[in-house]
Parts: C-alpha cells; sequence; structure tokens
C-alpha cells in the first residue's frame, strides 16, 4: 500500500537533522553573487531529474518517478465531493526551469517551470454537481496535463538552532497554467458507458472553467508537496551549507 508523500515529507523534517547535502547536489550549490539565479536555473536543471527520478535516500525522500500518493480529498465542495486514491503522477521527470529568481539575505525565492506532458491516474470516488449536472461514480481516471507553466514564490525567515543558521518557510504560493487538459473518468453513472462518454466530453470540451472551478484545491496539494520538498533541505542543512560563500 503507498505510503503519503505528504505525510512522508512532513515526518523527514521532524527525524533529520543536521544532514549532508547528496554530493551530485552539493556540486551544483551555488555562489551568493550577481549570478546567482543564472545558477540557479543551470544547476537546478542538471540535478532536477535525478532528484525526481531518484530521490534522497538520505533524506526519506522516496523518488516522484512516478509520484505516488496514496489518498488525497481532491475536491471538497458543498457541489461536489471527489476522492482519489492509489494515484500516480507520471512526466515529472521532464520538468524544466526556465527562470530562477533568489534574495537569500531576504529569503525570497522564486522560480518558473515548464513541463509539456504529466498525466494523473489513479482510482476515483465522485459524488455531487458539476456545470449543474448531477456526478456520481467511482472506477479508473486518467488526467492529462499538456504544456503546464508553474510560478512557485516561497518565502522564507532565518531561524538561529544549536548556534547555525536555518531557512524556515512561512509561505508558498502557487500559480499552475494549461494550454490543454483532457480528461477520463469510467464507471461513471453505475456504468453506463453513454452517460458517461458524454459526461466525460462536457468535462473536456469545458475544460478551462473546471480548472477556474476546481483547481485551487488541486493547486493546494501541490503547495503542500513542493513546499515539504523544500523543508526538507532547509529544515535538515544549515544556511551555509546551501550556498557557496567564497
Amino acid at each position: 500500500m503507498y505510503k503519503s508523500l505528504y505525510i512522508l515529507f512532513v515526518l523527514c523534517v521532524f527525524s533529520v537533522r543536521m544532514k549532508e547535502l547528496p554530493e551530485y547536489i552539493k556540486k551544483a550549490r551555488c555562489h551568493i553573487d550577481e549570478n546567482i539565479e543564472q545558477c540557479m536555473k543551470v544547476n537546478g536543471n542538471k540535478i532536477l531529474r535525478q532528484l525526481i527520478s531518484e530521490g534522497v535516500p538520505e533524506f526519506n525522500l522516496p523518488s516522484m518517478n512516478p509520484l505516488k500518493v496514496d489518498f488525497i480529498q481532491m475536491i471538497n465542495t458543498p457541489q461536489l465531493q471527489v476522492n482519489v486514491s492509489k494515484m500516480e503522477v507520471h512526466g515529472l521527470t521532464e520538468m524544466t526551469i526556465i527562470e530562477a529568481k533568489a534574495k537569500p539575505a531576504e529569503g525570497v525565492f522564486k522560480a518558473s517551470l515548464i513541463n509539456k506532458n504529466i498525466t494523473v491516474v489513479g482510482k476515483y470516488t465522485a459524488n455531487g454537481k458539476i456545470l449543474t449536472f448531477p456526478v456520481v461514480g467511482e472506477g479508473d481516471f486518467s488526467i492529462y496535463l499538456k504544456n503546464g507553466l508553474y510560478n512557485e514564490t516561497v518565502i522564507c525567515r532565518m531561524v538561529k538552532r544549536n548556534g547555525d543558521d536555518y531557512l524556515e518557510r512561512m509561505n508558498i504560493f502557487l500559480t499552475a497554467n494549461f494550454e490543454r487538459v483532457v480528461s477520463d473518468f469510467r464507471n461513471l453513472f453505475n456504468g453506463n458507458k453513454q452517460l458517461g462518454d458524454q459526461f466525460n466530453m462536457l468535462l473536456n470540451e469545458n475544460w478551462e472553467y473546471l480548472i477556474s472551478e476546481y483547481g485551487p484545491s488541486v493547486v493546494q496539494f501541490l503547495k503542500n508537496l513542493m513546499g515539504n520538498l523544500f523543508d526538507s533541505f532547509t529544515s535538515n542543512v544549515p544556511f551555509k551549507n546551501l550556498f557557496l560563500f567564497d
């Protein structure tokens, strides 16, 4: 049974202290100077695929190729409830940093990333209404996200622990935009294929509305994921070991 990645990230923050960065990440550290943003973009892309593919066992971070999540309450509104289990997110290794901005002394880090193709699969249960239409069902699902653009900002403060300075995350902001989203939910309406096909067509014709209406719940999940990934390093590695200073 898959363990929730979110729980793993939270646990690792409290269970791992003063760890050494893996060698391939240590080699990619940037100097805090006028070239830091270009360095973070170039070196970040060098290590990103390995980080996602292999995880970081030293920090109890599992591989995210694919990302596996045991259960998540994806949508919980008065109109619609959607729960997802045994979810897998494929394609994260193709994530690419296109811009990075950093002011380490002020605790501000920004990144823009793109990914051409992400596919999400798993099991779902749904009950409620979408676009005034009643929807009920449970079964397999897949969602295809084409040409995603993700903009992330992390705000931190410096805290002292055991004589060393650490970055502590205070907030995280994330937006996600897509060129196209294609969904396929199977076994809707007690397996009525005709109604199910019609409803999936309706979803795909109105995907932009659905993203605006229900996207914030998904973005919150991504914020938790990225925030705790950030914490896994900054909570366990002193600031002086995250960057180069000479």
